[in-house]
């Protein structure tokens, strides 16, 4: 077997958007990868004009020698999901993984996956566990071991997004069969991915933490109105497929209300955190999630939910 069969080269594309202070830490994580046939691909969304660029290109100079990296410049700002696009195409390698450029790996996650692909041909993608830190502080505060799902995973893809973009190793072929990402979606992008990968190509996990995923204020994907209008074309684009499973269909809807019901609470948004408790309560009477949240907000009681989250899983 030639070294390209064993070693396969891994493309890491890494977006980047008014984090050159983070970005370091995660390129960082990448060269230190027990794993050594990689290139990384550096996606710079800021605008070109904008003081962003300007100290990300500053900061990137310390790699203009390095032969296994390359960076991209978009002339203004498009989006996670086009500056993932625009490192696909960009990237040669066989294989492809994401990461933020506030996340971190463990330096041992793309040899781990590697090793489950050598195992099963019809495989497409490799996830595994990650784990939410403060980014202020380090401190861990979620790691817990949810369920995990390998083989075809189609319909349990339906119900939920099991896997998280900054966990997944993908074959390249998989985006030349299923396309790019969906840049009309303004959130569940991951989730509309990895589900068209799913229908086509079986799917297996590493059960290990390999990621550290930053928990900070201005985390983009913490966008309440992005979430709801996203979740919402979503939901409008996957319509037919979840007409055919109605179960899926009723498990992904208590997942989209609870989200919306938590976020919309937690910003003490408590009319609209109402709305959508009544909606989970009302597509599944026996979630008591979507009750507790309802009765906190009708009562306007400002509670930590990660406390209610260890005691009774909200």
């Amino acid at each position: 077997m030639s070294n390209e069969q064993e070693n396969p080269l891994v493309s890491v594309v890494i977006p980047t958007y008014k984090r050159p202070d983070m970005l370091g830490r995660a390129i960082d994580s990448v060269l230190n990868q027990t794993y050594d046939n990689i290139e990384i691909v550096v996606v710079d969304d800021n605008d070109e004009d904008s003081e962003y660029r300007k100290e990300t290109e500053e900061f990137m100079d310390k790699y203009a020698d390095n032969d296994n990296l390359v960076y991209l410049k978009h002339t203004e700002n498009k989006g996670g999901s086009a500056a993932r696009n625009t490192g696909i195409k960009t990237s040669e390698g066989e294989y492809i993984a994401f990461l933020d450029d506030d996340d971190i790996w463990v330096n041992t996650k793309l040899k781990k996956q590697i090793e489950v692909f050598k195992n099963n041909n019809n495989l497409g993608l490799v996830y595994c566990r990650m784990y939410s830190f403060k980014n202020n502080t380090g401190e861990v505060y979620h790691k817990k071991k949810i369920k995990l799902v390998n083989g075809s995973i189609y319909t349990d893809m339906l119900e939920m997004n099991y896997i998280g973009t900054p966990t997944a190793l993908v074959k390249k072929i998989c985006f030349q069969k299923v396309g790019l990402f969906d840049i009309e979606l303004l959130s569940r992008q991951d989730h509309d991915m990895f589900l068209r990968i799913s229908k086509n190509y079986d799917i297996d996990y590493v059960d290990e933490f390999l990621v550290k995923f930053s928990s900070h204020d201005n985390k983009i994907s913490r966008n309440i109105n992005s979430k709801e209008k996203g979740w919402k074309i979503f939901l409008s684009k996957w319509e037919n497929e979840l007409n055919e499973f109605p179960k899926e269909k009723k498990k992904l809807y208590d997942n989209y209300y609870f989200e919306m019901a938590k976020l919309y609470y937690k910003n003490n948004s408590y009319n609209k955190a109402k709305i959508f408790s009544k909606k989970m309560i009302k597509n599944n009477i026996v979630n008591y999630k979507g009750l507790v949240i309802f009765i906190l907000s009708i009562f306007e009681i400002d509670i930590n939910l990660h406390n209610l989250k260890e005691k009774f899983n909200i």
